[in-house]
């Protein structure tokens, strides 16, 4: 199967303009990631085993002696150089199911922490479009609080090709840091 692969720079965002929980109910703090670059892989229900897949790679690669854990998504580990952060994009969810996701979430996902975009409000922020055919990946420098340019990517992990661009953009950014 061929991959599908494209790089996008989108617009200027500021993570602190979005506010997400996790699948137990917890807001995220992204002040807690300041000083690390980030790196946010997002996907919808059909391309979310591929975002695993990816979310797997990236950590082996950046974070080998850190394992994700329930509190993921809220604080950064000790030999984390790059917060590898989970996003589940669930736009058609109505609002009186959003309880049931967050407890089938909790179930699936409880040895680490998801964020749950509902209304999709970080995916169109950061400017991810169709992520039910593929995961998005962006890639964001150690600031949260200014306004950044986050470099975009969409494809399969077993891309090799998109698989060595994606890691030495994310090992230039941990360099700049």
């Amino acid at each position: 199967m061929k991959s599908l692969f494209r790089l996008e720079y989108f617009f200027v965002i500021s993570l602190m303009d979005f506010s997400l929980m996790d699948q137990f109910r917890k807001e995220v703090n992204w002040k807690a990631f300041e000083g690390v670059p980030k790196v946010i892989v997002a996907a919808e229900k059909e391309s979310s085993e591929e975002a695993s897949q990816w979310g797997h790679k990236l950590q082996a690669k950046f974070n080998a002696k850190s394992h994700p854990q329930k509190d993921h998504v809220h604080t950064l580990q000790p030999g984390e150089k790059v917060k590898i952060i989970a996003v589940a994009s669930l736009p058609d969810v109505p609002n009186f199911f959003k309880g049931i996701f967050f407890k089938r979430f909790q179930k699936k996902h409880s040895h680490m922490g998801m964020l749950l975009d509902f209304d999709h409000r970080l995916s169109k922020g950061l400017g991810f479009k169709n992520l039910d055919k593929v995961p998005g990946i962006a890639i964001l420098p150690p600031s949260s609080s200014k306004p950044v340019e986050p470099l975009l990517f969409y494809g399969l992990s077993s891309d090799a090709d998109l698989k060595k661009i994606v890691f030495q953009t994310i090992s230039e950014a941990i360099v700049k840091k």
